[in-house]
């Protein structure tokens, strides 16, 4: 049994942590919270969207499952088959969990850190709230994941194809997660936030939403190369890692230029959303 050998290894290698170099992403693999997901993973049908095309998203609990799922199939059709049922576009991992995540909390600096570092400071969090109220952790909580994960990588794509990105490459990892933290920091202040159930419905951003992702980018990038903004800091990738930089974003103001009403939810909508989450949830 391949997943019960890797649950075994996760194991293994978390009692021989102090004598090998683990990474952190297998030592949290049996964790109720990571199992969860990947039952949720497997069970839920994502909406078709433009496509046209329902498909699922594989959580990838232990390193390797997606392959192993893949070349457990005896002929090509049946391997087309789950590979149409979960694209390898729409696989993720632990890692890119905790950025989506940990981005989506406002915590760029931890993400800037690196992905097993990240993993580590967002991992023992999540940890502690399941054990808190797994009840968090259901359907309503992985919709928002996968919004969340469509919000960061399309607009990391949209960054890159950006033209000002393209005259002046560089930083990008440090930009997506400013940004888009930035974005939600001024839309709390005005008491909305970004809208996830229209992201998770469309399965895709809005052409508006990714504008305003790759004007702020292009703030952010300005300002972090900008060493009067870090105070003397030459390296921008170094400046990103702490929490005087974040502090710093967070007293500028911004006036957004693309934003259109379904891209935001207001204050009403964002209790009724609260609210139709609860009842879910209630309903088991």
């Amino acid at each position: 049994n391949e997943e019960l050998s890797e649950d075994m290894k996760s194991s293994i290698s978390e009692y021989a942590n102090t004598q090998n170099n683990i990474q952190t992403a297998d030592l949290v693999s049996n964790h109720p919270f990571h199992k969860k997901l990947e039952e949720l993973s497997r069970r839920m049908l994502m909406p078709a969207g433009e496509s046209g095309v329902a498909s699922k998203w594989f959580y990838e609990r232990t390193r390797g499952q997606y392959n192993v799922k893949v070349r457990g199939y005896p002929t090509a059709g049946a391997k087309k088959q789950f590979q149409r049922e979960f694209p390898k576009n729409q696989k993720f991992v632990k890692t890119d969990m905790a950025k989506y995540e940990n981005t989506w909390r406002m915590n760029p600096h931890i993400v800037k850190k690196g992905a097993q570092a990240n993993l580590k400071v967002f991992g023992e969090e999540i940890s502690r709230e399941y054990d808190k109220n797994p009840d968090n952790f259901k359907d309503p909580f992985y919709k928002d994941l996968i919004a969340k994960a469509i919000l960061f990588k399309q607009s990391d794509s949209a960054i890159l194809k950006s033209a000002w990105y393209k005259e002046t490459p560089g930083f990008k990892a440090e930009v997506v997660t400013y940004s888009l933290a930035f974005i939600r920091h001024q839309l709390i202040q005005q008491k909305s936030d970004i809208n996830l159930d229209t992201i998770y419905r469309n399965q895709k951003i809005s052409e508006t939403l990714a504008e305003e992702v790759i004007d702020v980018a292009k703030f952010i990038r300005d300002k972090i190369t900008d060493t009067d903004f870090t105070n003397g800091v030459s390296n921008p990738s170094e400046f990103c890692k702490t929490l005087k930089a974040w502090e710093k974003f967070q007293t500028l103001d911004y006036d957004f230029k693309y934003l259109v009403g379904n891209d935001v939810a207001n204050a009403q909508e964002l209790e009724k959303k609260k609210e139709d989450d609860a009842e879910i949830l209630k309903a088991g």
